[in-house]
């Protein structure tokens, strides 16, 4: 994903406002027009199974007036005043709780909450989570009594393909509607540690962050939060929305949401090195190294011989499943452990030479002391916003 004159970007809008004004580019896009199928919407919308602007309207009908627009200040030093922000958000329960994303709240002072309606309402941050990016803003629930909260489905199913609305507020235009597809799943987002993301062509701009995703039915199927920008385009990328549903009560209760961990680094396994890893599958991931006395080390998982190289050595296990899923790449893997707690147990299908085992390792908290990444040298391009932390290399690995 790195190439010359190409930046990735989060999707939040800041604005300094130390002294003087400032001006806004304006973004305009063609809604794209494509097949799906019909469905009955969060809000008991019906939605034709037709490529008209009508299902199109239909969608931003019943799901706009549940996104909001996000506004924080976070506090500067006497010299450089405040800093504003603006990103986008959706509510997601009658209790008044917002969903976003934590780039979007992060170390602000004071939140407020821009209305469908066009009132603005405070804003309280229950709960964040930085490994996922994401956050629940609670606001006065009679406020939203006559909004219909957004609905989130299983995002598991989702292929590329598929037809998405996302709407948000890029660059400060409230409640704004672009429509394209699903371009790829599964996706890492170069120099984060953000994995499993979906992929879309939807425009996605500054200001859409912690904006609603949205199926062709108007359900929420992931949170817009990056964006991969450069002279030829930009790639928009999503939180899928079974790893904010898996969240969703730690954050709105406020408490600290810890990255859970098997403990290994991996690498996806390919027709190319399979042979010389020795080994009789092509695809899967081979363990390239396990955390001294970690769950994956507990567990009996053995890693590759260690090489002075910086290769990966042979005879290490091969996982090629946890929890009866087929897994063929390390994306698989992280993104199914995110979807996971502390405390929780998994079990691993693995190849050891030609027998194949059934392990079962009980997840850890995430700790940035205890993992050493296999590839040292990846480097964090532009992350506005996004907090640094433990990077997913370039070889694939995952802990």
């Amino acid at each position: 994903m790195k190439k010359l004159g190409t930046k990735i970007v989060i999707a939040l809008l800041v604005l300094a406002v130390a002294g003087g004004g400032f001006a806004l580019g304006t973004h305009f896009n063609d809604i794209a027009k494509a097949s799906s199928g019909s469905g009955i919407n969060s809000s008991g919308v019906v939605i034709p199974a037709d490529t008209s602007s009508n299902t199109l309207t239909a969608i931003y009908t019943a799901a706009s007036p549940a996104v909001v627009e996000i506004e924080t200040t976070q506090q500067g030093n006497s010299f450089f005043g405040s800093t504003q922000g603006e990103g986008s958000g959706f509510l997601i329960d009658n209790q008044g709780d917002i969903l976003t994303n934590n780039h979007v709240v992060q170390g602000s002072t004071s939140v407020q909450v821009l209305l469908s309606n066009g009132k603005t309402v405070n804003g309280k941050v229950l709960g964040t989570d930085s490994t996922h990016d994401l956050a629940i803003v609670n606001i006065d629930a009679s406020a939203v009594s006559s909004v219909t909260p957004l609905k989130l489905v299983d995002s598991s199913t989702v292929q590329p393909g598929e037809t998405v609305v996302a709407i948000g507020s890029p660059y400060g235009l409230t409640n704004s509607i672009t429509a394209g597809i699903i371009s790829g799943i599964n996706r890492s987002v170069s120099g984060s540690s953000m994995t499993g993301m979906l992929q879309t062509d939807a425009a996605i701009n500054p200001g859409n962050s912690g904006g609603p995703l949205l199926d062709m039915t108007g359900a929420v199927i992931g949170i817009n939060t990056a964006i991969e920008d450069s002279a030829d385009g930009g790639i928009g990328f999503a939180i899928p929305s079974n790893l904010a549903k898996n969240q969703l009560d730690n954050l709105i209760a406020g408490k600290t949401i810890v990255r859970p961990m098997i403990g290994i680094s991996g690498l996806d396994i390919t027709q190319a090195n399979a042979s010389s890893l020795g080994l009789s599958v092509n695809q899967g991931v081979y363990v390239v190294s396990v955390v001294s006395n970690g769950p994956a080390d507990k567990a009996g998982i053995k890693a590759g011989n260690s090489t002075t190289s910086g290769t990966p050595g042979t005879g290490g296990d091969v996982i090629t499943g946890v929890d009866g899923q087929t897994i063929t790449t390390i994306e698989q893997l992280s993104t199914y452990i995110a979807t996971k707690n502390v405390g929780d147990t998994v079990n691993l299908t693995i190849l050891r030479g030609t027998q194949t085992l059934t392990v079962s390792v009980t997840l850890v908290a995430f700790s940035n002391s205890t993992v050493t990444p296999s590839t040292p040298n990846n480097q964090n391009p532009s992350f506005p916003n996004m907090p640094r932390g433990n990077q997913r290399n370039g070889n694939g690995s995952s802990y």
